[in-house]
């Protein structure tokens, strides 16, 4: 009886471990979406220029 509450405990443990690096992940990839959101305009802007070298100001720019 004591062996499977020790088995238990340690699997617990482990579970425990294992959600909190879950959870460290999805934090990092939380973060990484919030700043991407920041950055998206910007990147997108350097890309337009490639994309089309003339665009029409309001539409094209932010359409």
């Amino acid at each position: 009886m004591q062996n499977i509450a020790i088995i238990a405990l340690t699997t617990r443990n482990d579970l425990n471990a294992f959600l909190i690096k879950l959870l460290k992940v999805a934090e990092i990839i939380h973060h990484i979406k919030f700043s991407f959101r920041r950055y998206a305009p910007i990147l997108r802007g350097c890309f337009f220029i490639y994309d089309k070298p003339y665009p029409n100001y309001p539409e094209d720019r932010y359409g």
